[in-house]
């Protein structure tokens, strides 16, 4: 039986064609050439998430940092650091930071670089009481901090910092707390003990979740 259709499939065009059944004659459309469909292309602009791309035997300063379930856990510390696996090429850029503190109401924040010098800018500094940037000249103290407590614990926040050569801007859950003016002269030079790193994560006496940690540079 299928002899017999396998055959008829071959024979039917051939005598059709040959009495004229315009039903059955090759259409032009048959030939055409099959459009491709191309895939859309990737996100060149999107940045990366550092958190997936840290590796705690090269990155780990001082203190106990985990890995686990795409985050980084880091563990009750007296100024636990981490590098950031990224190197900017400029002195603007901003940086998002996803994160949970389980434990702990002292400061905690990033290490930070901008025109050649380096700081520090702290949420729950001094038994959770301020927002400052650390390292400015005595008489700008003041002025780089903020009262603003940070609760409660075990919620995941948002932390938005956007360096820019006119100061520093930080956002919480994406409301403006903290907004410190400088040209970064007032700056003091501090070793915080990053060597050459252009970003860090550091805690104390804290546990906390980093889950996301994002840098887009302003060009």
């Amino acid at each position: 039986m299928r002899s017999t259709l396998l055959l008829a499939a071959i024979l039917v065009p051939s005598v059709c064609f040959a009495t004229g059944c315009a039903h059955m004659s090759p259409s032009k459309a048959d030939n055409r050439p099959k459009p491709v469909v191309q895939p859309p292309p990737p996100d060149l602009a999107a940045p990366d998430d550092l958190i997936r791309k840290i590796d705690l035997t090269k990155h780990i300063t001082t203190g106990q940092w985990i890995v686990e379930n795409d985050r980084v856990i880091v563990t009750s510390y007296n100024g636990a650091k981490l590098h950031l696996p990224v190197v900017l090429d400029s002195s603007e850029y901003d940086v998002s930071v996803e994160f949970t503190r389980y434990q702990g109401n002292q400061g905690f924040g990033l290490y930070l670089t901008s025109a050649g010098k380096s700081f520090l800018l702290q949420v729950s500094a001094v038994d959770n009481q301020w927002v400052v940037m650390n390292d400015v000249e005595k008489s700008e103290e003041e002025a780089a901090r903020l009262r603003r407590p940070l609760e409660p614990n075990g919620t995941r926040r948002r932390l938005d910092v956007a360096v820019r050569k006119s100061g520093v801007k930080m956002f919480i859950d994406q409301q403006e707390v903290f907004d410190y003016k400088t040209d970064f002269s007032n700056v003091l030079a501090k070793d915080w003990g990053f060597g050459n790193a252009s970003l860090g994560l550091i805690s104390w006496f804290n546990v906390i979740a980093f889950h996301k940690v994002v840098v887009t540079p302003i060009k």
